[in-house]
């Protein structure tokens, strides 16, 4: 009889020292397919900190703080909880976005979205320019006739 109880005792610290260490990922979520590069990192644990990698054996991670937020580029990623867990995995996809306003005798162009992005300018048909924007940045041109503005993603060496 002495050795069931102590049995039950010993089973019962088992899984609540289990329940302690084992730490579940909450944001972003697994599978999760994000537009915007800034991530908040979440879980439910004890844990203080969680690796985030784009290789899904942790070759080169990033450690995160809970509640952190980290500014990732396009691409999958894999992010894991210190402790006992689980991987999760989630994707940034590539956004091209670009802003066009015309004020006075210019055009300002400006890049809103994740990656980089080539700019050619065009003026009745014939390019009159190109530039690339990198990611927020924006830059006026002088406004000429019939202006057309093509985007493109960047192409990245």
């Amino acid at each position: 009889m002495v050795f069931i109880k102590h049995r039950r005792w010993v089973i019962g610290t088992v899984l609540l020292i289990g329940v302690m260490l084992f730490n579940l990922p909450t944001n972003p979520n697994n599978g999760e397919v994000l537009m915007d590069g800034r991530i908040l990192f979440d879980w439910i644990g004890q844990a203080s900190y969680a690796y985030v990698d784009d290789n899904n054996m942790f070759t080169s991670p990033v450690i995160v703080n809970k509640g952190a937020i980290l500014e990732l580029e396009p691409g999958v990623y894999y992010w894991k909880v210190s402790g006992l867990g689980i991987v999760n995995q989630f994707k940034i996809n590539s956004l091209l976005g670009i802003d066009i306003r015309q004020g006075g005798n210019k055009v300002n162009v400006k890049n809103t979205g994740n990656e980089d992005a080539d700019i050619q300018i065009r003026s009745s048909g014939t390019l009159t320019g190109s530039f690339v924007l990198e990611k927020e940045d924006e830059k006026n041109i002088d406004d000429m006739k019939n202006i057309e503005v093509i985007a493109k993603a960047a192409e990245n060496d």
